[in-house]
């Protein structure tokens, strides 16, 4: 049995362009958190692993700005690059006689087993079974190839056919809507705590710390977890890390500064001596989680582009060479 994937996710440039803080101030994100590492991984990569361990065919990846708000468009959306890209790459596998579609819109995140979902659709028969929590519906389908061969009607159209005829998988585990960045704290922070399947992309050096390939801390580093510390980023002397934070790959936080309760994003640099409390850090701008403030950091000094180059040690600092020597 052939499986293919389509995946589609919001995207100004590419769809592994990193979360900039700029953009709308809007409560609603539409899905553009897709391409923000969280504990190491974008909801994109993580949902294309998935993939793979669902042995699919190797998924088409659609990105675009107007990407349609649901995974299933409608009869009525017009014609456009996005949804003239989304329908061919469905009448190709059909075509190819591929005889079941997962479609998955990288928005929300949830911890739905695609397998259990293609399991319920084969065995209850349906032309097309649709991903529902409670009475919402996620951005996750499976549609019967078969039943689009031989139409002369547009995809779009002939699946809207289908749907009256939709079965409902319902799922009832953990989803996070990812409407907006305390969404996205929200998700970084249950990540670490383990209440859901979003692990860090790293090892656990120790109780409640993770460390990504070639992260290096400090001996003088004070952390008290749960903390993820990503691939190649370098924690320097003096800095604290409490509250639940994470510290992306590619980073680096210098002398002195504390990170608590925060997240800094892929490829920041935070300078010396700061108090970074309950926000989120990058790309030049800081977003203070309490009052709903965003601000621009002028000074590279502060707040800036991590362009340090940082080697990628096989160990993990001296903090943990510091550790290893203690327990001996």
């Amino acid at each position: 049995m052939q499986i293919a994937a389509i995946l589609t996710v919001t995207a100004e440039e590419s769809p592994r362009r990193a979360f900039s803080l700029i953009g709308r101030r809007t409560p609603e994100n539409n899905g553009s958190f897709a391409n923000t590492d969280i504990l190491g991984a974008s909801l994109l990569d993580r949902t294309l692993a998935k993939l793979r361990d669902l042995d699919t065919l190797p998924p088409t990846v659609l990105s675009g700005r107007n990407v349609s708000d649901h995974v299933l468009p409608s009869r009525s959306t017009r014609s456009g690059s996005f949804i003239d890209a989304w329908e061919k790459a469905i009448s190709d596998y059909v075509d190819a006689g591929v005889e079941t579609i997962l479609l998955v819109r990288a928005g929300a995140y949830a911890d739905v087993d695609y397998r259990d979902l293609i399991n319920f659709h084969h065995q209850t028969g349906s032309p097309l079974s649709h991903v529902y929590c409670g009475e919402t519906s996620l951005d996750i389908a499976v549609v019967n190839a078969a039943l689009l061969r031989n139409t002369d009607d547009l995809v779009r159209r002939a699946l809207s056919h289908l749907i009256p005829q939709q079965k409902r998988f319902h799922y009832d585990g953990y989803i996070n809507r990812l409407r907006n960045r305390e969404d996205l704290h929200q998700l970084m922070q249950d990540g670490l705590r383990d209440q859901c399947q979003l692990r860090p992309v790293g090892v656990e050096v120790q109780s409640d710390l993770w460390c990504g390939e070639g992260a290096q801390i400090d001996s003088t580093v004070s952390i008290q977890g749960p903390a993820f510390v990503g691939a190649g980023s370098k924690v320097a002397a003096g800095c604290r890390i409490a509250g639940i934070s994470s510290i992306e790959r590619d980073c680096e936080v210098d002398c002195g500064t504390m990170i608590d309760n925060s997240m800094v994003l892929r490829g920041t640099y935070v300078g010396m001596a700061l108090d970074v409390k309950h926000s989120i850090v990058g790309n030049e701008k800081i977003f203070n989680l309490d009052r709903n403030v965003e601000v621009n950091v002028s000074d590279a000094r502060l707040i800036g582009r991590n362009s340090r180059p940082i080697p990628a040690w096989s160990g993990l600092t001296s903090f943990l060479r510091s550790e290893a020597q203690a327990g001996d």
